[in-house]
């Protein structure tokens, strides 16, 4: 389910989410990287990368 296993409970250990980040940003590399070294595959960059911009404004849009 995540790059370090299926056990939930170590989240908090590899990224950021509501529960632990206060809804606030985080710095980058401040959690454990996965095993190829990359930081910030769970949590910060899932944000980033969920989003997405458009420069229409006739686009009727859900959460933009």
């Amino acid at each position: 389910m995540y790059h370090f296993g299926s056990d939930p409970t170590l989240l908090n250990q590899y990224g950021w989410f509501a529960d632990n980040s206060g809804k606030q940003t985080q710095l980058p590399r401040s959690l454990r990287p996965n095993l190829r070294g990359l930081f910030d595959t769970h949590g910060n960059v899932y944000e980033w990368c969920h989003d997405w911009y458009s420069s229409r404004r006739e686009v009727v849009a859900e959460n933009p």
